[in-house]
């Protein structure tokens, strides 16, 4: 038990060309909540609007794949303190974390001895953050009207915990497609292979394809073409708008009706009716 009224540790660390100093994790033994008033480094890509100062500290770390995780987490044990609690949104965001460089490497390797042109997109969005998993958290509950096991709903309607692009010629989509998701097979376990292209009544074109990797970690991996792609990217303003509204609701009403006229527009890929497609 910490019997002093404040301790501060600072941890410094570097790996890869990249530094991060995080600062002041400051536990009280009448506030054990505390967070601290000052993070530095760039933690931008984490939204911190929602986050502790000491929740931004152990997040970058493991995003940075720094060893600083485990000196945190050494450091908390050894204090007989408890830093902050986790909810199942920030346990399923680091457990991403964790597995996301080797599921990254894997499929970099793929694509790479693929010999095929294919280029990831949103490279950078590839970990779905704290904020967004709670937000489908409570449009799941809201859609079962039922207090749902938050865990249960992480595994079963939230595929991409991790998630990528990838974007391929018309020409080539299918044979692509098909070629990099056996592959995929061979190290992952398949969880669902959707064929959005064959839904006429729906704004979205793409290939999405859902896997688990040894732990249980749900990933993503869309295949695009550019202009499904960009496509995707333009629906996204008005999808905001719209998704926590129910369908009848006028402003999403017009959202939807908006999608389809962008969706209808996209060229679809040569034979991409006969994607297999396991819902």
């Amino acid at each position: 038990m910490i019997r002093s009224k404040s301790i501060m540790y600072c941890l410094g660390a570097a790996a890869g060309g990249v530094a991060i100093v995080v600062c002041c994790v400051v536990f009280n033994p009448f506030n054990r909540t505390q967070s601290t008033s000052s993070i530095e480094g760039d933690f931008s890509h984490i939204d911190k609007s929602e986050t502790s100062a000491a929740k931004i500290a152990y997040e970058a770390a493991c995003i940075a794949k720094l060893k600083t995780t485990q000196i945190l987490q050494n450091i908390v044990s050894e204090s007989g303190e408890s830093i902050f609690e986790t909810s199942a949104a920030e346990i399923a965001y680091r457990a991403a974390c964790i597995a996301e460089p080797k599921i990254t490497q894997i499929l970099q390797n793929i694509v790479s001895e693929s010999g095929e042109s294919i280029n990831f997109v949103g490279f950078e969005n590839r970990l779905k953050l704290v904020s967004s998993i709670n937000s489908r958290i409570l449009r799941e509950k809201r859609k079962s009207k039922a207090q749902q096991n938050e865990s249960y709903i992480i595994e079963t309607f939230i595929p991409d915990l991790v998630r990528y692009s990838l974007i391929v010629s018309p020409e080539d989509y299918c044979r692509i497609s098909t070629k990099i998701v056996a592959e995929l097979k061979k190290h992952f376990s398949m969880h669902r292979l959707w064929n959005a292209w064959i839904y006429n009544n729906r704004p979205y074109n793409g290939y999405n394809t859902w896997f688990k990797d040894e732990n249980g970690i749900n990933f993503e991996v869309q295949f695009h073409t550019e202009e499904s792609y960009n496509a995707t990217k333009l629906m996204h303003q008005f999808f905001e708008k719209s998704r926590d509204l129910p369908p009848s609701d006028p402003i999403a009403a017009e959202a939807n009706s908006k999608c389809l006229n962008i969706g209808r527009q996209v060229n679809r890929p040569p034979g991409v009716d006969r994607l297999e497609n396991i819902t």
